[in-house]
């Protein structure tokens, strides 16, 4: 198969969405018989700021704060809505999202947290689910861990 024919089948997949036009720049460049070097993505401020309140303010407060793993950020993961928060009803923008982190015999658990954000996408707070007891478990609400 020629170029000419390939690149028109690229596009033709690039048109109906299964590919995005930087996967289709990169497959005709390489088509074209340029080398394609692998460039880490430069993160977004929102991204930069999301790792370093997990690092610098929410992995502190773990046993073993350099062993805590978390997901990378995306913006599915930014909600908006009426939850409850420390025992009160409050609508608050947030970062839903979680971190494994190992308990005191190394088993990695995950905890479901939330991170308070502003509109600059500031972060205001971290909390984690609510527990009333051990005999009834994590509650629906949430509790501050840390502010700022």
């Amino acid at each position: 198969m020629d170029t000419k024919r390939k690149i028109a089948a690229i596009s033709e997949l690039m048109m109906k969405g299964i590919i995005s036009t930087d996967e289709f720049s990169k497959m005709v460049a390489v088509l074209n018989g340029a080398s394609l070097e692998v460039q880490e993505r430069e993160k977004t401020p929102a991204e930069l700021a999301y790792e370093r309140y997990i690092r610098e303010k929410v992995a502190p407060k773990f046993k073993s704060p350099s062993m805590v793993k978390f997901p990378p950020f995306d913006a599915s993961m930014v909600k908006k809505g009426l939850i409850k928060l420390d025992l009160t009803e409050q609508n608050v923008r947030y970062i839903e999202t979680y971190v494994d982190a190992p308990n005191s015999y190394g088993t990695m658990l995950r905890e479901p947290i939330i991170i308070g954000i502003d509109e600059n996408f500031t972060p205001l707070f971290w909390a984690q689910h609510l527990q009333i007891s051990s005999l009834l478990g994590k509650q629906k609400g949430w509790t501050t861990m840390s502010k700022g």
